[in-house]
């Protein structure tokens, strides 16, 4: 007879990665990680900068983040950015741990 419809098997792959990004974890005595106000407390910091990325995806822009998670870079001559990433939203970022920074806790 025809195969049961009570059993639908396992679960087929769509063939399409997933695009939900891993929920932040907060450090031990930091603020978490806010990726909708761009906030990355003791971090390492990068963004694309286009159009140059596209064409060798390991060049770009890097900033690094305070205590608070404001993220500080150099948008040119004498010119320190703080709180606006110069070339907009972080893409990937590195937390550093304060046992790890000189002067930490």
């Amino acid at each position: 007879g025809p195969p049961s419809a009570a059993s639908p098997g396992p679960p087929r792959a769509t063939g399409m990665p997933s695009t939900a990004a891993p929920a932040p974890v907060a450090m031990e005595g930091l603020p978490p990680v806010d990726l909708g106000r761009n906030r990355f407390p003791m971090a390492v910091v990068w963004g694309p900068l286009q159009p140059l990325t596209c064409c060798c995806p390991c060049v770009g822009h890097m900033g690094i983040a305070d205590s608070s998670g404001k993220v500080h870079d150099f948008a040119g001559p004498y010119c320190v950015n703080c709180d606006h990433f110069m070339v907009g939203r972080v893409l990937r970022y590195a937390q550093l741990s304060l046992d790890d920074v000189e002067g930490g806790a």
